[in-house]
């Protein structure tokens, strides 16, 4: 008996302007962009499928598979999913503001995380927790079902 578990693919693109890709990073569990070690929050450009959804302004997101949802998502605030699921989990890290909630999408959707250009601090991304990077201002990372 197997059970398949759904994995994702992240790509961090260096700007808009040249869409360079800097690194594919494939994870089981989540992907987290969050502040790093200053305290101040963040504002994260969120896109799903090429359309701006939001701009977040929190500690952070983690954008989680269903493996995932049991995990760090959880604990944030994020809804518990069974694992043959098809879909991707998106929970703020302490948002600010009332209307930013956790998020279940399709698994077909490409959801894009970007860093503004006027953003006052650098995120880290950090990829089941192996993995941690800097991201500049104008980057942004590229989430799909792997």
């Amino acid at each position: 008996f197997c059970t398949l578990r759904s994995r994702l693919r992240c790509e961090v693109i260096e700007s808009e302007e040249n869409n360079k890709v800097l690194g594919i990073h494939r994870v089981l569990n989540e992907c987290l962009i969050a502040r790093g070690c200053l305290s101040a929050f963040h504002k994260f450009d969120f896109y799903v499928d090429g359309q701006l959804m939001t701009q977040y302004q929190a500690d952070g997101l983690i954008i989680a598979t269903p493996s995932g949802s049991s995990a760090y998502s959880m604990a944030a605030g994020g809804s518990l999913v069974a694992p043959n699921v098809p879909c991707i989990l998106v929970t703020p890290i302490a948002p600010h503001g009332l209307s930013q909630r956790p998020l279940i999408l399709p698994a077909g959707a490409t959801i894009e995380v970007g860093i503004p250009t006027d953003s006052r601090t650098l995120p880290i991304a950090s990829f089941d927790g192996a993995t941690n990077i800097v991201l500049d201002r104008g980057s942004r990372v590229r989430i799909t079902t792997s």
